[in-house]
Parts: structure tokens; sequence; C-alpha cells
């Protein structure tokens, strides 16, 4: 899904086997079931599995590890050496700003970037996307009907 492989006709059922696994696989790998989710309209879907409770997550890295950054597993006794600060488990870092923000810098030099938000649910988000042209500022509201 988050290479654009799965041909139009077979992505819903793809996408339910997805679903039906929920976050079965390592922190490396989570960075693609993201993609695949929000650039195929289940922006719901991988926000609830962003704050999920469960071996298999940030929260679990956060509230039961101690973590104060990333892992590099979901759980540091699943391997024989952990990395307590690896990009690897980071996916929510770079989804957040590009995802639910929307921002997404087309060209190289941020010379041309699109502003696209696939949020699901969410009521709101705002932040601030550091690019070398200057930050690009986000602030959008949605309610039934209305996305401003």
């Amino acid at each position: 899904m988050a290479f654009g492989l799965v041909p139009v006709d077979r992505r819903q059922k793809v996408l339910a086997f997805i679903e039906s696994r929920k976050m079965a696989c390592n922190v490396y790998a989570a960075q693609f079931l993201m993609e695949g989710l929000f650039d195929n309209g289940r922006g719901d879907y991988a926000l609830g599995l962003m704050t999920a409770e469960g071996d298999r997550s940030w929260r679990h890295m956060v509230e039961d590890v101690g973590a104060t950054m990333t892992l590099e597993a979901w759980r540091p006794n699943w391997r024989q050496v952990v990395d307590w600060n690896h990009a690897w488990g980071a996916a929510p870092a770079n989804i957040l700003p590009r995802k639910v923000l929307g921002v997404e810098l087309l060209e190289p030099g941020a010379a041309k970037v699109l502003v696209w938000p696939r949020a699901g649910k969410l009521a709101w988000a705002k932040g601030k996307v550091p690019t070398v042209k200057g930050p690009v500022m986000v602030d959008w509201k949605q309610t039934p009907g209305n996305f401003a």
C-alpha cells in the first residue's frame, strides 16, 4: 500500500487484511504501514495505532518501558542489542507533519510545497514545519461538511 503497488480493485481487501493485523510489524516497517494507511484514506486507523496501548506501540515505549526517545524495537527484550535512540522507531515524527498537518515537499529545496492534510476525523491540528525556505505554518479545523 505504501508504494502504490496494490491494484485499485484489490485495495479495500488489502486494507481490511492490514487492519486485521493491527501493528503486526517491527518499528522499521511501521513507517510504511503508517504511509499506506494515511495515503489510502485510513488516517483514523493510523492515528489509533499511533496512540494504542499494547506491546507494539509508541505509547508502550514511553509509559511501560520509560523511553524518552524511540527505540529500535517495540520492547528492549525482543532483540539482543537495542538502541535507545533510533530513527527506525520514530515514524510519527515525520508522519504527523507530512500526513496530519499535510506538509509535503514536492521539489528539492522546498521550491514547491503541497499542504494536504489527511487526518481522518481529527477536529483540528496546528503546527510549524521547518524547511530551508522558512517554516510552513499550518492551522486547520474541521467540522462535518467544513474544512478550514
